[in-house]
């Protein structure tokens, strides 16, 4: 059925008439044209008698050029999204000679495949594979389809990986061809950018919610009564708030020359939902960019922001480790930042962006015996001072009247979140006699062990507003009906004796290890064990060496800051924190 009635003509050029010499003869010049299909035969006839016949083989006629005549196949200035929908891309089949488009497939069996490949590092390298980031129909059985003008139709491709130098590459499949074409190159760029780390205040980008518009700014600004006890806040040392593998993002201190230090931001690039684009790499091109803002400003403030502001996402990610924020114009006091992190050469309505938002403040300069409990001071921090109590006529607390007395400093200084029994000690009880107006009365020393600067400043200031002035009845929460009958305690009332005060052991500066050695000995650099550090000019610390030695299988966290006060001579960034 090669040309079918009336088509003889027109399917096959060369001599289709000659005459037989002795029997035999060859057809040597015959060509097939404007078909192209599986199962065809030449039959040959004798002229008047057309019973007589023979049958070829069978045989099949590939098309000569397969082309895109649908879709786009030039992406200069564009791109594609992420989890969005492909356009409709269509082929046809084209003859050998003289690129005639052909229409009909006769008996067509012939498979149109599609795959997504990335160009090669070398030129004399094969593309590679990535098909498995291609979603949809792959594989169509040719067909001619008039209202297309096509063979073969492809309408439902979703690409579900980030990446560059991609191609779409339409394959005549058959073990005996290797025809095919390919788009131009073209990147495809995440669905949203998101901010791993959590705040300081336990804020986080909520992984369990859909983003179709991206995820929201991370607010780093208020506190969360609901976050851990480790959350709290550290000295100017470090310049803002360090906690082991930089989990942690928290609000930024400007050090003694005015710079503050980000801490490390990991931007992550993810899918519809959520998921990091772990196969980008460098070669992908994928460049982010960081830039600074006022909270409710669009004028950029980035010339304020040195370190490096551009990362290319390897593995899905791009580490902004290095940034400093420096004088911020509009800024002189405390003041929120925004720093917004997006795509470069994409519009953060296609690639959604994503935004930190920060405060900025000035830290109190802070000797470095006395920051404790740091993650780069090793310590322990405890709370000391006394109460008066009255109890009337006795003269000391019985053992359940001072469990009673603790489990009552817990419960007022309840804000201090980690606080338990076990960290409130008494030191001792004593009588002081009555003196003129005043009644005779308990003074009862405390030590509270607290775990960070912020639990301290709030027990000071929970208990000091507690007991600030005489307290009837201080106790009476803690106590049972029966022990409110018995307990001379739960009827009394109390009043500081003496204001509490933070007192920090620092294990780094104890000779424990870890363990600080300056060298060499009798150098200045030892007043900061006991504060006693004057001022000093420029040049006073030169040639010192500082070890820092570790127990086996653990690690020291440690900060240094070459100019802790202002002066000509201190022009570098000072702060800076290591491992």
């Amino acid at each position: 059925p090669a040309c079918g009635t009336g088509r003889a003509s027109g399917c096959l050029n060369g001599t289709l008439q000659k005459s037989a010499d002795a029997g035999f003869e060859p057809f040597d010049d015959l060509s097939v044209i404007g078909l192209t299909g599986t199962q065809f035969i030449l039959r040959f006839t004798i002229r008047g008698d057309e019973r007589v016949f023979v049958d070829s083989p069978p045989f099949d006629i590939f098309p000569g050029d397969l082309r895109i005549i649908s879709g786009r196949t030039s992406f200069t200035g564009r791109y594609l999204i992420v989890n969005r929908k492909v356009e409709r891309y269509s082929v046809r089949f084209y003859s050998s000679a003289g690129g005639v488009p052909l229409s009909e497939v006769s008996r067509g069996t012939f498979n149109v495949s599609v795959t997504l490949e990335r160009d090669a590092a070398s030129l004399l390298d094969d593309p590679i594979d990535v098909s498995h980031r291609l979603m949809g129909t792959r594989w169509v059985l040719a067909s001619w389809d008039d209202s297309k003008s096509a063979h073969a139709s492809f309408s439902d491709f979703e690409i579900v990986g980030a990446g560059g130098n991609l191609r779409l590459r339409f394959h005549l499949e058959d073990a005996l061809s290797v025809m095919s074409v390919a788009t131009g190159v073209f990147r495809v760029v995440p669905h949203a950018l998101r901010v791993a780390q959590s705040c300081y205040n336990g804020n986080k980008a909520n992984l369990s919610l859909p983003i179709p518009e991206g995820y929201p700014p991370l607010e780093c600004i208020a506190p969360n009564p609901a976050a851990t006890a480790t959350l709290g806040q550290y000295g100017h040392l470090t310049g803002y708030y360090y906690y082991e593998n930089n989990r942690y993002v928290g609000p930024l201190l400007r050090n003694v020359r005015g710079r503050a230090q980000v801490p490390p931001v990991t931007i992550l690039a993810v899918d519809i939902d959520g998921v990091p684009q772990t196969e980008l790499d460098a070669r992908d091109g994928l460049i982010v960019d960081v830039n600074l803002f006022l909270q409710g400003s669009s004028v950029p403030r980035t010339s304020s922001l040195t370190g490096t502001t551009t990362h290319v996402a390897v593995a899905g990610a791009a580490i902004f480790a290095d940034l400093k924020v420096g004088k911020v114009v509009g800024c002189d006091g405390d003041c929120t930042l925004v720093l917004r992190f997006t795509m470069r050469s994409t519009l953060c309505t296609d690639a959604w962006c994503t935004s930190l938002t920060l405060g900025l403040g000035t830290a109190p300069v802070v000797q470095p015996h006395l920051l404790g409990s740091h993650p780069a001071f090793p310590g322990s921090s405890t709370i000391e001072g006394s109460l008066y109590i009255l109890l009337g006529d006795d003269v000391t607390l019985s053992a359940e009247e001072e469990i009673l007395l603790v489990e009552a400093i817990v419960s007022v200084a309840a804000s201090a979140q980690g606080l338990s029994a076990g960290d409130v000690e008494i030191l001792s009880v004593n009588l002081v006699p009555a003196r003129r107006l005043l009644a005779s009365r308990l003074e009862v020393k405390l030590r509270i062990t607290v775990k960070t600067y912020a639990a301290s400043l709030n027990v000071i200031a929970s208990l000091g507003a507690a007991f600030s002035s005489d307290r009837p009845n201080a106790f009476a929460a803690a106590c049972t009906p029966k022990q409110k009958s018995t307990l001379p305690l739960c009827n009394a009332s109390a009043v500081l004796a003496t204001p509490l005060t933070r007192i920090v052991k620092v294990d780094l500066l104890e000779g424990r290890s870890p363990r600080v050695v300056f060298a060499p000995n009798g150098s200045s650099a030892e007043c900061v064990e006991d504060s006693s550090c004057p001022p000093l000019g420029g040049g006073s610390f030169h040639g010192i060496n500082v070890s820092i030695t570790s127990a086996t299988n653990t690690t020291v966290y440690y900060t240094a800051d070459t100019c802790p006060i202002a002066s000509a001579a201190c022009t570098m960034d000072g702060s800076f924190v290591s491992t």
